[in-house]
């Protein structure tokens, strides 16, 4: 299993500096004899066992087998995919400035992956739940195509360790909220609430309980507590860590899960709950129901989390500035059927290559090529009807769940709708109210779009290639079709939505952008990952382009040549 696993990330590792081509890095490729040469300098080389098949991604790792050449001392040796990163790093082309961390995150990733087998029984056995089952299969699979994906630091120890939740007391006026009632009261059990309330007894009146993760607990207890909480000294169980592990299952109600602010970063990104991002859901929630109220294809078709429930530190006159280092968002599934026969499935989960997960969690013998189109039609033709009306969630396979019911695709939930995507354009046009987005304009903005254009990229980026992708990848090998009969269908469902559309300027833009364009944009992360300085609230990214994979391939050359770049 492990080895697997490192295979995986030796393949996430290749994808990403081909598909980005960080710093030139395909000009240090040949390709001869199933072997990968990544050229590190004049005289130094590693060697990666592939296959070559067409595609976005054309090499295809094998196993971990990993060779180091020097042509100088005349030596081939195998080393260990711990290893290879402190070799890349000393490359030529790498960049200059990322390449501590690098080492770093990448030890992090294979300190983390150690852990995941001891999870995959929990996944396949029949008494876990499909929806818990589904947020393993995730957490194993991770972000496609980012060899950081499994650096969690000091998230990992929600995995590993089963830590508890430290409650802590904020004195009245400290807390950002818009609930009468208090975290412990959804939380807790009557016990609990009962015990935690022995603890505020010893405090001022209007006094709030937050429950805090172990990193901001340390926090508190080692720097300077700006915020006036008081250690309550009291603990409760965690429940289990989803996919993006500070989010976390209730033991007592699968269907409640806690988010939590943590200053730990993941990706670049420090995970803290900024107050103006829960507003800012607050805002795009209330959009997105209003749109859902005017289109019955899409009433049928999406349904929302409710996620109002949520308590930062802070004050409202910083609402903008304010980093969110102590806060709390608890989300409630919507309450659909609970027949043994309704199923919740993160859609990050299908893309995990290593078990057919559609049979595994639908309790059938799914045939994967057909539900990758079925998932793969109701997917496109329900996001851009979304795109239609002005509005892009962020679709990539963490924050959209598919919902099935008797084994059939009924449609998608979405949850953290703070990155809502709009445009102010469209939005108008329609009669739409525009959300009163909080933003730090200051810092790069891409939820406010000033074009349809603009907005479909990341129907493109997220939603196709992050999303779609990496499921139909790991769909089509328990198949015997291929990528491009993948493509195939995407452009026949692409076709047949724009055909039915009756605003001729959308119609057009779908043509242009998506089924002719000569290129696609492609959002690359490991580059401005590698080139941030430090970690921010946000992902780097930075939007490139990579070749449309709806239109025929280019004509076929020798094994041996070092293919076409196909990213920039």
């Amino acid at each position: 299993m492990l080895r697997q696993l490192y295979t995986d990330q030796l393949q996430k590792l290749v994808d990403a500096l081909y598909m980005e081509n960080v710093d030139g890095f395909c000009d240090s490729l040949r390709f001869s004899g199933a072997v990968l040469s990544v050229r590190l300098d004049d005289a130094m080389s590693l060697g990666f066992s592939c296959r070559m098949q067409e595609g976005l991604r054309p090499y295809r790792v094998q196993d971990d087998d990993v060779r180091l050449q020097d042509e100088r001392q005349g030596t081939r040796c195998r080393i260990s995919p711990r290893e290879v990163m402190p070799y890349l790093v000393q490359a030529s082309w790498w960049p200059e400035a990322g390449r501590e961390r690098a080492v770093q995150w990448w030890q992090e990733c294979f300190d983390f992956l150690e852990h995941l087998p001891a999870r995959l029984p929990s996944a396949r056995d029949a008494a876990t739940s499909p929806l818990a089952a589904s947020e393993c299969f995730a957490m194993m699979a991770d972000r496609p195509f980012h060899p950081f994906a499994h650096a969690k630091g000091a998230l990992a120890r929600l995995v590993t360790d089963s830590p508890r939740l430290h409650w802590w007391a904020l004195p009245p006026g400290s807390l950002l909220s818009k609930q009468s009632r208090q975290p412990a009261e959804l939380l807790l059990s009557e016990a609990e609430q009962a015990a935690l309330s022995v603890r505020l007894r010893h405090l001022a009146p209007g006094y709030v309980a937050l429950p805090l993760l172990p990193t901001q607990h340390r926090l508190l207890l080692s720097e300077s507590n700006t915020f006036g909480a008081v250690d309550l000294i009291f603990t409760t169980a965690t429940g289990s860590p989803t996919s993006s592990l500070r989010t976390l299952a209730s033991a007592r109600n699968e269907r409640m899960h806690i988010k939590l602010s943590t200053s730990a970063s993941t990706l670049g990104a420090i995970r803290s709950m900024p107050p103006r991002y829960l507003v800012n859901g607050d805002e795009a929630c209330r959009l997105l129901t209003q749109i859902l109220e005017r289109d019955s294809a899409l009433t049928s078709a999406i349904t929302l989390c409710d996620e109002h429930h949520w308590w930062v530190a802070g004050r409202e006159q910083v609402l903008v500035r304010n980093p969110g280092l102590l806060g709390c968002q608890i989300r409630f599934l919507p309450p659909f059927d609970q027949a043994p026969s309704s199923r919740l499935l993160a859609m990050s989960a299908l893309s995990y290559p290593h078990e057919p997960v559609w049979r595994r969690l639908l309790d059938g013998d799914a045939d994967p090529w057909q539900a990758l189109q079925d998932l793969s039609r109701c997917f496109i033709n329900t996001f851009l009807n979304l795109w239609c009306h002005g509005v892009m969630p962020e679709c990539h396979g963490q924050n959209v769940l598919a919902r099935y019911q008797h084994r059939q695709l009924h449609g998608f939930v979405l949850r953290d709708h703070d990155t809502l995507r709009i445009c102010p354009a469209r939005l108008t046009r329609l009669g739409l109210p525009l959300p009163d987005y909080q933003i730090d304009w200051t810092t790069p903005n891409s939820l406010v779009l000033a074009s349809m254009e603009e907005l479909l990229a990341y129907f493109t980026t997220l939603g196709l290639q992050v999303n779609l992708y990496p499921i139909a990848l790991a769909a089509l090998r328990h198949s015997n079709r291929t990528e491009a009969d993948f493509w195939r269908w995407v452009r026949t469902c692409i076709e047949d939505y724009a055909a039915a559309l009756q605003d001729e300027e959308l119609g057009r833009i779908l043509s242009d952008s998506l089924l002719n364009a000569k290129a696609w944009p492609f959002k690359q992360v490991l580059g401005p990952l590698l080139t941030r300085p430090g970690a921010s609230t946000g992902m780097p990214s930075a939007m490139g382009s990579i070749r449309n994979p709806l239109l025929p391939l280019p004509a076929p050359r020798p094994p041996t040549a070092e293919p076409m770049h196909e990213a920039s």
